[in-house]
């Protein structure tokens, strides 16, 4: 499991410096995981290590998203101010969303 949990910070550590050597407009981590992903298919498969280690860390996710709770409540003035660009913004990429995963459940399933 330390072998896992070893790779997914250097996948991290390697996409915070992909991100900030090429001024990326991405998160750092969000460049880690597409490099995972590139290398788990090159590879062919999961590691029994990382394997272990993604699913120990299952039990944290949702103490993960506090953080997004308290800058919700950080910015809430912010929020309050511009609520209608916000819902307009999230109506706006709920229907493209759907009619995208619409699109790929026609496009798979025939």
């Amino acid at each position: 499991m330390l072998v896992g949990v070893i790779g997914l910070i250097a996948f991290q550590l390697a996409g915070e410096w992909l991100a900030s050597y090429f001024k990326l407009p991405l998160p750092g981590s969000v460049c880690g995981m597409f490099l995972l992903l590139v290398f788990l298919l090159l590879r062919g498969g999961v590691s029994d290590s990382l394997l272990s280690a993604s699913n120990k860390l299952f039990a944290f996710l949702p103490m993960l998203l506090i953080p997004i709770t308290v800058g919700i409540y950080t910015w809430f003035p912010y929020l309050a101010s511009s609520w209608f660009e916000i819902g307009g913004v999230l109506v706006v990429s709920f229907f493209i969303t759907y009619f995208i995963a619409f699109f790929m459940m026609n496009k798979l399933s025939s």
